[in-house]
């Protein structure tokens, strides 16, 4: 009987939400913890009412006072602490207790009954018994997050923890733990692999997945270990593991985001697959994106009508960014792309820019797009790195954009200032005499008035290497005198910020 009471408890304890039989579902659990026998079956009460006050309905928990609830949950756990010291529980009377030391340990309740809670937590990180282990991990990675004066004690229990975890258990070491923002965190969940002895984790693609994530980390120490473990697990990387890491591109996180992009763009070099099939996906998954935002913007504000949503571009309606839902996967997909750079070779480019400029440019979340015009700098950078001949490949896809006339409309001025700058990194294979130069250069310095400081960045650098070719030609010295007034005359600082780097790209490349 015993051995049934963890599951039988999950389900009575959700049963406390329920309007109609809450009170009969708090009548249960009192009763499954005195079926648990000593030393719980004393509390088994007290345990019942602050488990129905904790996890009960919204009416039962408005009829407790907040100060009152957390005097009831100190006082329960910490006679629960007290009962331990008699003898530690058995694992059906931890799963009664549960519940509560993980309502303790990640709300903010009192800082004596977090420390009793915790103590609990670590008397019963030993082997053998059927604990919870997998949601004890849960919880004290999230210590380690929601109380850091408790993060080196919760890192200490995890790491007892860790060699008893069986199965499935070390998942919640990767989803709590490899997935969070925070190095310190990542850290502690692969030193609990290490812990686990790599071999014996399976081979499933949630396991396979975040192994090969966490060699993307960017600690220093984190990647280092990271890789060792990689090594002893010694499993090949599959493109279906690889896949599984695609929802993490909508993490709420950025760094989880950034993590992501960079392991799965390796992970198709580690795999040796085509990337055109997944760049296909990738473009796939965004329009999906891109339309169902669409849609739900239009929606909210309707009547309005728009003539077809194939083409995104045409009367797209406004997107309020507070409402926008599905920002965070395409800001993972534009991330992606800029990933992608160290294994994109000449024949995707033209592909992916198509796609830049057609389609995922028109985005109107500022940073999405801030991120997509960073993974064209990224791709023209890389591509011009390795050699590719972008004059040929990536340059009359600029040149024929340009060369449409401007609706002087912001979403079609905005993108014409990214294809300049996309045009300006390709342009450096040029030759001198190359009468293309010339345009280019005078294209570069007018977006120089862009708000994005990385463009900026980039326009300068591009900037150097165009004038280290055409510094013979007479319009230097025009270059130079439109940035030294703009940089005196500027309305606002980013236009006199753009004139100082454009006037220090003129200049540097002049002198070489």
């Amino acid at each position: 009987m015993n051995a049934q009471i963890p599951v039988v408890y999950a389900h009575v304890l959700a049963l406390c939400a329920s309007p109609l039989v809450h009170s009969y579902a708090a009548a249960a659990l009192q009763q499954l913890a005195v079926t648990c026998g000593r030393p719980l079956h004393v509390l088994s009460r007290l345990l019942a009412v602050t488990a129905e006050r904790v996890y009960g309905t919204e009416e039962v928990r408005k009829q407790v006072s907040g100060s009152f609830l957390v005097e009831v949950l100190e006082g329960t756990v910490e006679r629960t602490l007290a009962t331990c010291k008699e003898a530690e529980l058995s694992a059906p009377q931890f799963v009664v207790a549960f519940p509560l030391l993980r309502e303790t340990l990640t709300r903010a309740y009192s800082l004596g009954s977090q420390d009793a809670a915790l103590q609990l937590l670590e008397l019963h990180t030993v082997q053998g018994g059927a604990y919870p282990r997998g949601e004890m991990a849960e919880v004290l990675l999230r210590v380690m997050v929601l109380v850091p004066r408790l993060a080196e004690r919760a890192q200490a229990a995890l790491l007892r923890l860790a060699p008893a975890l069986t199965g499935t258990e070390h998942h919640a070491l990767l989803r709590h733990g490899i997935e969070s923002a925070l190095p310190p965190v990542r850290q502690a969940a692969l030193l609990a692999l290490k812990a686990m002895h790599a071999r014996a984790l399976t081979g499933d693609d949630l396991t396979l997945s975040h192994m090969w994530l966490a060699t993307s980390d960017t600690d220093e120490e984190n990647h280092a270990l990271a890789v060792q473990l990689w090594a002893a697990y010694n499993r090949p990387l599959t493109i279906q593991a690889l896949q599984t890491l695609y929802s993490l591109l909508k993490n709420p996180d950025v760094v989880i985001r950034k993590l992501t992009a960079t392991a799965v763009a390796a992970g198709h070099k580690e795999c040796k697959v085509d990337l055109s099939e997944t760049l296909l996906d990738v473009f796939t998954l965004y329009e999906v994106r891109f339309t169902l935002t669409i849609l739900f913007a239009s929606f909210a504000t309707f009547p309005h009508s728009y003539s077809s949503l194939t083409r995104v571009q045409e009367n797209l309606p406004f997107v309020d960014q507070k409402v926008d839902t599905f920002w965070e996967m395409r800001s993972g997909i534009a991330l992606l792309i800029g990933a992608c750079s160290v294994v994109v070779t000449q024949r995707e480019l033209p592909e992916i820019f198509q796609f830049l400029i057609g389609t995922a440019l028109y985005d109107q979340h500022e940073q999405v797009r801030q991120q997509l015009v960073q993974a064209g700098i990224d791709l023209i950078n890389a591509a011009a790195a390795s050699g590719a001949d972008l004059t040929a490949s990536v340059l009359p896809i600029f040149e024929k954009h340009l060369e449409q006339p401007s609706d002087n409309e912001p979403d079609t001025d905005r993108i014409r200032e990214a294809v300049v700058v996309f045009m300006g990194g390709a342009a450096r294979s040029l030759a001198a005499t190359d009468p293309k130069l010339k345009v280019v250069i005078s294209k570069l310095i007018e977006v120089l008035h862009t708000p994005s400081e990385s463009v900026q960045r980039a326009v300068a650098q591009y900037l150097v290497s165009l004038m280290s070719a055409a510094k013979e030609a007479q319009e230097v010295d025009a270059f130079i005198n439109t940035l030294l007034e703009r940089l005196r005359t500027g309305k606002s600082s980013t236009d006199r910020r753009g004139a100082a780097y454009g006037l220090a790209g003129v200049v540097k490349g002049t002198l070489r």
